[in-house]
């Protein structure tokens, strides 16, 4: 997910991903809110996941940043309704496992209140 963002050189910023890493984000919400919001669901190096809890008070909170997920670890691990979470967007880049097997194919949820909408970052 970083690298379309780097490489057009897009404004962004990072947080810590370690042991706090809702309470990071919140701070970086606190500090000025995104237009977007894009991240891992689980971070592939530790496993550590965002909760949903945490993610639909962010939303609720801040309901004009686009939230964007990498759902790759996630999807198929657990029930999910995509409709009712706080994801504006669920992308599967890259779908080598779990019933797609194979490379090069991908799946992308786009609620339709977000069809249509440029995002263009503010300068």
């Amino acid at each position: 997910m970083n690298w379309p963002v780097e490489r057009r050189e897009f404004p962004h910023r990072y947080v810590a991903i370690d042991a706090s890493l809702e309470q990071n984000i919140q701070q970086a919400f606190e500090a000025g809110a995104p237009d977007v919001f894009a991240f891992s669901l689980i971070q592939y190096i530790s496993g550590i996941r965002l909760s949903f809890d945490f993610l639909s008070d962010l939303k609720r909170a801040y309901p004009n940043t686009l939230f964007v997920a990498d759902c790759t670890q996630f999807l198929g691990t657990e029930a999910f309704d995509f409709q009712t979470s706080p994801l504006d967007v669920c992308d599967w880049e890259s779908c080598y496992k779990w019933m797609l097997s194979g490379y090069g194919n991908g799946l992308l949820f786009i609620k339709d209140a977000c069809q249509g909408k440029n995002y263009i970052p503010r300068s």
